[in-house]
C-alpha cells in the first residue's frame, strides 16, 4: 500500500516514462493526465520566468522559434584562448581512453566512466563528456560562469545559473546502417520545456551531422496537444517491451498533421552558441561515419513542477 501511495508522486516529478504505473495509467491518460502535466508544467514555467526581471538579448527570438543560433558569441581573443584549451582536453582523454568506433549494443547506452568524465553511446554514435574545472580548463570554466549566458538560459529555463551543468562534449558519428542512432529520428525529449545549449569550437557543416530543429515546434498548439494526447494513449496501452519512454518520436505525417515543418539542419561556424527548447521537435543530423563535433554543452532541465526558480 505504501509503495502505491509513494508512486503517485511520480505525477509531480520529472519522470516521463509510461512504463511507470501512474504516468502510464491508461484510464488516467484517457481522462487527460498527460495533457494536464503539460499544461501545469507550462504554467509553472511562466511563473518561474516572471521571477527573473532580466530581458536578455535573443530571448524574444528564442520564445518565438524555440531555437536560436548566435554567431561570433565570444570576442575573438577570448575564443582563441578557450578553443585550444578545450581541444587539448579532448586529445588528452583520447590518449588515455581511445575513442571506440564500434558498438554492438543498441539504443540509449549506459555511462562508461572515464577519469575525467564519461562515454555514452546512442546506437553507434559515441558521446564523450569531459569535466570542466577551474584548475584544468580555466577558460572553459569562465565561459560556463558568463553572466550574459546564464541570463539567457536562466530566463529561458526559468532557472538560476548552473555552471556545474556544463561539459566539454565530443560527438563521434558511427555507422547508422550497422547500428542506428535513435537520436537521428525526429523527436521531442520530454513533455515540458527544457534547455540544451551547445557552444561550438569548430565549424559544423552538413557532413558533421548538425542539430536539426523544427522552428516553432516547441509551441503547444491544439494540434500538438492532440498529438501528445494520442501518444500518451498509445504509450499507456502498448505491450511490455515496446517503446514506452516519454521521448516521443514523430513521423513526417505527424509533423504535417501538427502544422510543423520537418526539422532543418543548423550548420554553424566555430564560436557559435546554439540554444534550443528540447520540447520542440529536433534530431541529430546524419553524418559520414567517423565525423566529429566538439563543443561545450549543457542540459538545463529544472523540475517542471517547482514554482521557485532554482
Amino acid at each position: 500500500m505504501l509503495g502505491g501511495c509513494v508512486s503517485v508522486f511520480e505525477l509531480l516529478s520529472k519522470k516521463k516514462s509510461f512504463a511507470l504505473p501512474w504516468i502510464g495509467n491508461p484510464f488516467l491518460n484517457r481522462l487527460g493526465l498527460h495533457k494536464a502535466r503539460i499544461r501545469l508544467s507550462g504554467a509553472i514555467l511562466k511563473l518561474r520566468r516572471l521571477q527573473n526581471f532580466s530581458r536578455p538579448k535573443h530571448y524574444e527570438q528564442f520564445l518565438r522559434d524555440g531555437v536560436v543560433a548566435i554567431p561570433d558569441y565570444l570576442p575573438k581573443s577570448v575564443f582563441e584562448s578557450l578553443k585550444p584549451e578545450a581541444l587539448q582536453c579532448f586529445k588528452a582523454a583520447e590518449a588515455e581512453t581511445p575513442l571506440l568506433t564500434h558498438m554492438v549494443s543498441r539504443g540509449f547506452g549506459e555511462k562508461q566512466a572515464l577519469s575525467s568524465g564519461f562515454d555514452r553511446f546512442d546506437g553507434g554514435t559515441l558521446n564523450r563528456f569531459l569535466e570542466i574545472s577551474a584548475e584544468r580548463t580555466p577558460n572553459c570554466a569562465d565561459f560556463a560562469k558568463q553572466l550574459d549566458l546564464s541570463q539567457l538560459y536562466g530566463k529561458a529555463a526559468g532557472s538560476l545559473a548552473h555552471p556545474e551543468k556544463f561539459w566539454l562534449y565530443q560527438t563521434l558519428h558511427g555507422d547508422d546502417q550497422e547500428n542506428p542512432d535513435d537520436q537521428k529520428l525526429t523527436h521531442r525529449d520530454t513533455f515540458h520545456s527544457a534547455i540544451k545549449l551547445w557552444y561550438f569550437l569548430e565549424d559544423v557543416e552538413l557532413e558533421h551531422g548538425p542539430l536539426e530543429y523544427s522552428v516553432g515546434s516547441h509551441r503547444m498548439t491544439p494540434e500538438r496537444m492532440q498529438w501528445e494526447y494520442d501518444g500518451s494513449i498509445r504509450a499507456s496501452t502498448i505491450g511490455i517491451g515496446r517503446r514506452r519512454g516519454g521521448a516521443f518520436r514523430a513521423s513526417d505525417a505527424d509533423m504535417a498533421q501538427m502544422g510543423f515543418a520537418p526539422p532543418i539542419p543548423l550548420p554553424v561556424k566555430a564560436n557559435t552558441l546554439v540554444l534550443a527548447d528540447i520540447r520542440g521537435f529536433h534530431r541529430r543530423g546524419h553524418a559520414k561515419p567517423g565525423s566529429q563535433r566538439h563543443a561545450i554543452y549543457a542540459n538545463i532541465r529544472p523540475h517542471p513542477f517547482n514554482p521557485i526558480r532554482l
